[in-house]
């Protein structure tokens, strides 16, 4: 009596690209961040597909004429939004922070994002994005620290992981820049106007920090389409 092979059956993973268009001193971009995360632990915890996902930031500035010298984060809210609304908008979001695990501190300075930016830039090269950008949300709204300042950032890219010295040479020139800046124009052609704004397979768009059960959703949509 011959004995047939059995056929296995090969399992197909399937790859949920996600853009995310983001400021580091945008603290909805860091709750975004967390409900991103626990929506992709609960997808994989609740699916029986097999799915990987691919995040990439892009980057955005709120506000993109300030001084690289950083000022008072007090006074820069001031400034924007008038002293008294500013005070219950810090106090919101604190609250809103409590429940995401983020420990908001509104102390510290703000300055220009953008070589923060070009970090994210160089991070890519070696898969190591998330890594930074955790480590930026946490240096600038937990530990108030200035991620305008450079040594800050070559500080935050050792954390993440990569090295100091080839980061710092990489501050220090212009190299970088104009990938921002393209990116930075490309948030217009994209109508982008807030953040955080996430890119879900090429296919779905929205912004603002939304639930972990939103992103579930498109996840399970995209899944049952494979």
């Amino acid at each position: 009596m011959s004995i047939q092979p059995s056929k296995i059956s090969k399992t197909t993973t399937t790859t949920i690209e996600i853009q995310i268009v983001a400021d580091l001193v945008c603290p909805w971009c860091f709750v975004g961040k967390r409900r991103l995360e626990r929506a992709i632990e609960q997808f994989k915890a609740t699916s029986s597909k097999q799915v990987d996902f691919s995040v990439t930031w892009r980057p955005y500035q709120l506000l993109p004429n300030a001084p690289k010298q950083s000022i008072e984060k007090s006074v820069s809210y001031a400034q924007r939004f008038g002293a008294d609304r500013a005070k219950q908008m810090i106090s919101g979001m604190v609250q809103i922070g409590k429940g995401e695990g983020i420990a908001f501190n509104y102390a510290g300075k703000i300055g220009n994002t953008f070589d923060a930016h070009r970090l994210i830039a160089y991070a890519k090269r070696f898969n190591l994005q998330n890594e930074v950008v955790e480590q930026l949300f946490h240096a600038y709204f937990e530990n108030t620290q200035d991620i305008a300042d450079n040594a800050v950032l070559v500080s935050i890219a050792g954390k993440a992981g990569l090295d100091q010295a080839k980061v710092q040479a990489y501050l220090d020139s212009e190299e970088g820049n104009d990938q921002v800046k393209e990116q930075l124009n490309r948030n217009k052609k994209d109508n982008i106007s807030g953040v955080p704004s996430f890119f879900i397979q090429g296919r779905f768009y929205f912004s603002g920090a939304q639930s972990p059960e939103s992103f579930v959703s498109i996840f399970n949509d995209i899944t049952s389409q494979q």
